[in-house]
């Protein structure tokens, strides 16, 4: 049986061999399997004993490193609590400096954390619908405090939906 180092397996029990990156040897160093065998948040970057992404990373697609949740996307509002996949925020909500949780854009925020707030509420909101004006002429009536025959403009604002 191979002992050492800690990324050797045995087929035959005579020759030696490294795992390959992403996979860690059986316990009982026969073969080699995937680190997606001991959870979605596990990795190996030389076929070694998988190890746990930490918290604001997930693990790449080959499970050979671990990469932060800023890097796969690109924008503020993904996090890991445990090193998984990362998450998206809830809308209303960004993710804190350490990419770890969730915070509610709620209060008062220092303008950084206050703005990647309001672009996350305005993204995750269906687009604005635009007014449209539409005038409208009225007249008075008889024994009004206007002189007859002015006419009064008024705007009306519809919803360009339900025109």
């Amino acid at each position: 049986m191979c002992l050492a180092p800690p990324n050797m397996h045995s087929v035959d029990g005579v020759a030696c061999k490294s795992c390959p990156a992403g996979k860690e040897p059986h316990k009982n160093r026969t073969g080699c399997a995937s680190c997606t065998t001991d959870g979605p948040s596990f990795m190996s970057a030389n076929g070694a004993p998988c190890v746990q992404c930490a918290p604001g990373s997930q693990p790449n697609a080959a499970r050979t490193s671990c990469v932060p949740c800023n890097t796969v996307h690109n924008d503020s509002f993904w996090y890991s609590n445990d090193g998984a996949e990362c998450q998206r925020c809830n809308p209303g909500s960004a993710s804190n400096a350490q990419r770890t949780s969730c915070v509610q854009c709620v209060g008062s925020f220092p303008p950084p954390v206050i703005n990647v707030c309001h672009a996350l509420v305005e993204a995750s909101l269906p687009p604005p619908r635009r007014p449209s004006t539409a005038l409208r002429a009225h007249s008075w009536a008889p024994n009004t405090f206007l002189p007859p025959g002015v006419l009064v403009l008024s705007v009306a604002m519809a919803n360009s939906a339900t025109q």
